[in-house]
């Protein structure tokens, strides 16, 4: 199973549906309008086995997207009743036209690991649908899926439909349909325009490409000279590995070794920076963030303090395909300010 396989099934086993017999499991909290599956319909309680089919048939062929997610569900998840992919599909698909969010996440769900053909973009659409309604699940998925590298994905075209789509809602606000914006933005200017509105708007994976972008790297082929702005740019990694990306620290770590070599100073600020974040990016399984930790307890650099049975250990965890291990205790900086206090 694929990691992104683990992150859906994660997210529909904290859908909380229905267990054995059909029996609901409502969760309280849920006060999205757009969730379709978390309780039967009136008329539908009562009703069980090939009644319950018949009833809930008949209501999705009236239009009724509550009783078309619900049939949907069904068809292609419950251990009740009879696997049908190709009418569980159907329904799902009809539901997902009418807005209900729960099933634009399963239909979602349905292009990555079936019963519908694979179509990364055809997922990532009903990821954003479902996001739009009011899924929190669907903004946790969007998160995972698009971390993924670009080449890695299985992309089929963007249809004019999906684009104005994502304009609609990006000039709306949605920091989502921002993000995708700049995915197919075609110069740098108009990335970097949707790229700040998906920053303001929170999302995590903007902050590490605006980093990468006023860096001076070009993104995703687009065109047009980029500006550097490298104080925006640590400003930028910073919220990102705040925000716990490890990539980001690993940068962040990067930038400062490379001011405090310039100084000639490994002691400087910059120094003692490169330490703290290089800790906490090993404390994130980059094991290329382990090896510089290791030559840090080797040399002392930055402050850290020298001790050769530890660097070993780091070196062979990061040979070995280990995580960390050591607590991460207080930042470096601090440690040092205590010691030049002496």
């Amino acid at each position: 199973m694929s990691k992104l396989q683990l992150v859906f099934r994660c997210v529909l086993a904290g859908l909380a549906f229905w267990t054995g017999g059909f029996e609901q499991a409502i969760d309280e909290q849920d006060t999205n309008p757009n969730n379709c599956m978390r309780s039967l319909s009136s008329g539908h309680t009562d009703l069980q086995g090939p009644e319950l089919l018949l009833s809930l048939e008949r209501h999705a062929l009236n239009g009724d997207r509550v009783a078309q997610a619900q049939l949907a569900f069904l068809s292609l998840y419950s251990e009740d009743y009879p696997y049908d992919p190709i009418g569980g599909a159907y329904w799902l698909l009809q539901a997902s036209e009418q807005g209900c969010a729960d099933a634009q996440l399963l239909l979602a769900l349905s292009y990555e690991s079936g019963p519908l053909p694979a179509d990364r973009n055809r997922m990532i659409w009903w990821l954003h649908n479902a996001e739009v309604n009011g899924s929190e699940d669907a903004a946790a998925a969007l998160a995972a899926v698009e971390r993924q590298p670009r080449f890695q994905l299985d992309m089929s075209p963007i249809t004019p439909e999906m684009q104005a789509w994502y304009r609609h809602h990006a000039d709306s606000g949605n920091a989502w349909a921002s993000w995708r914006m700049a995915n197919l933005a075609q110069t740098t200017d108009e990335a970097l325009t949707w790229l700040h509105s998906a920053a303001d708007g929170g999302v995590q994976l903007a902050y590490l490409t605006l980093g990468h972008v006023l860096s001076g790297y070009s993104y995703m082929g687009t065109t047009g000279e980029v500006v550097e702005d490298h104080q925006a740019a640590i400003s930028y990694y910073t919220l990102a590995a705040e925000s716990g990306d490890g990539f980001a620290m690993n940068r962040l770590a990067e930038i400062h070794y490379l001011r405090a070599e310039e100084e000639g100073d490994s002691r400087s600020a910059d120094a003692h920076e490169a330490v703290r974040w290089y800790r906490n990016c090993a404390e994130h399984d980059d094991y290329n963030c382990l090896d510089w930790l290791a030559h840090f307890h080797r040399t002392g650099y930055g402050g850290a303090e020298v001790d050769e049975a530890l660097a070993a250990e780091l070196q062979a965890r990061a040979a070995e395909g280990r995580p960390l291990l050591i607590p991460a205790g207080e930042p470096v900086r601090a440690d040092l300010d205590e010691e030049s206090d002496q």
